[in-house]
């Protein structure tokens, strides 16, 4: 699992998240758009499930994806065990696209932060 942190300003900050890619796209397009913001390569990518996240102040509606592909080094990407994801600052919006995207063997290996102690999925 590739986690990305976000800038110190602005929505999520500083916290681990899924790679973001802003904008309604179909996989192909976020194969591109991959390789235009962050010089990923992506060798394949699906639509794995539809989120939508209510914050006080908006709505954020994902487009959960599964990719495959290795992010460039020096992009500051963390890879993560799906063990070991309750380890790192991870917001709720990132939580919530993970069990409606991951595989349901992944998931179930998953350790996901939440309220109180760890949960496995």
């Amino acid at each position: 699992m590739w986690l990305e942190r976000q800038p110190k300003d602005g929505l999520f900050a500083e916290l681990w998240c899924l790679p973001w890619l802003e904008g309604h796209l179909e996989p192909d397009q976020a194969v591109d758009e991959a390789e235009r913001k962050y010089g990923w390569s992506l060798t394949h990518a699906e639509t794995a499930a539809k989120v939508t996240h209510v914050l006080t102040h908006r709505d954020i509606h994902l487009v959960v994806m599964r990719a495959r592909g290795r992010p460039p080094a020096e992009r500051g990407f963390l890879r993560v065990p799906v063990g070991e994801l309750d380890r790192h600052g991870i917001p709720t919006i990132t939580v919530r696209a993970l069990k409606a995207g991951l595989p349901r063997s992944l998931l179930r290996e998953a350790v996901l932060p939440g309220r109180g102690p760890s949960v496995r999925s």
